[in-house]
């Protein structure tokens, strides 16, 4: 009879503890998931009535749409530039604030603001800096005697800034990430390749590269699923223009939501996009075990 009280107080104590979690992710985690899902086979205006069920409709509408199309491969073509280049430039800045140089505490403080730093305000900043008329850059252009660039009309130009906005805001993330894998390899392993001669390079490709592969397949799957929820710089600075060249599947979910109202559509977006995410991790985890 004691063991069967002890028991129960046991499972009492540890469902006090799991309930209240439990509970928070099924109402803010779980039924968000599951109504998101519902709704992408119905039709609603989130106005007014009730969500009328259509099927597969609008999936279907969603992959025979050029517009929807069309922002997938944005979202892809601006997605796959700026992952390249923030991992790239995230382990490159935190191989070197991971030597011993002066002030390396500031510099790294440094790296980490802007990813703290708000997106409207500095998109605010971005969009002064180049009006076309009165713009920082183009004034400085004029001064050097060359012609003012009409930048919101240009979709190169576009990219390259939306590009650049991102990996401003997002390299000191990506840093500390790669930074603490770093710190966490044994620094005996560099000493004993330095003894048996090997390079700097040697040594990164032989020691560090491998070592943070699990780490690196990390960084990569939320980098992924990040760049498929870019949102901010393109609501702020180019509202998905010029001629929708930079309408990431993110901006077209919000036009659907809370523009048209088509919360079927959004629906169907958001579902596409927890599909990809879900693809991306376990790619990454079948690459990782197939490795180790």
């Amino acid at each position: 009879m004691q063991s069967l009280i002890r028991k129960y107080r046991t499972n009492l104590e540890a469902w006090s503890v799991l309930g209240p979690v439990m509970l928070y992710m099924s109402i803010f985690s779980l039924f968000p998931l599951f109504f998101v899902i519902y709704l992408s086979f119905t039709e609603w205006n989130a106005i007014s009535g009730w969500p009328k069920w259509v099927g597969l409709q609008n999936y279907f509408k969603f992959f025979n749409s050029e517009l929807y199309i069309k922002s997938l491969y944005q979202t892809l073509k601006i997605g796959g530039i700026s992952l390249v280049l923030w991992m790239v430039l995230s382990f490159a800045v935190a191989l070197l604030l991971n030597q011993s140089i002066k002030g390396r505490g500031i510099f790294r403080a440094i790296w980490y603001i802007p990813v703290v730093t708000s997106y409207a305000i500095i998109s605010q900043i971005v969009l002064a800096l180049l009006d076309p008329m009165d713009g920082g850059i183009n004034k400085f252009l004029l001064s050097m005697g060359l012609d003012r660039i009409e930048w919101q009309q240009s979709t190169f130009w576009m990219i390259f800034w939306v590009t650049l906005f991102g990996l401003w805001k997002g390299v000191g993330a990506g840093m500390l990430l790669f930074l603490a894998g770093l710190q966490s390899i044994d620094p005996s392993l560099y000493e004993a390749a330095k003894v048996d001669g090997a390079g700097a390079w040697r040594r990164m490709t032989a020691i560090t590269i491998p070592l943070l592969h699990p780490l690196t397949a990390f960084v990569f799957v939320t980098s992924v699923i990040a760049l498929f929820q870019l949102f901010e710089p393109i609501y702020f600075i180019t509202k998905g223009g010029p001629n929708g060249s930079t309408q990431v599947i993110v901006y077209r979910i919000w036009k659907d939501a809370f523009s048209d109202f088509q919360m079927g559509m959004a629906s169907v977006g958001s579902v596409v996009i927890l599909v990809i995410a879900m693809v991306s991790t376990l790619i990454s985890i079948r690459l990782t075990k197939s490795i180790y």
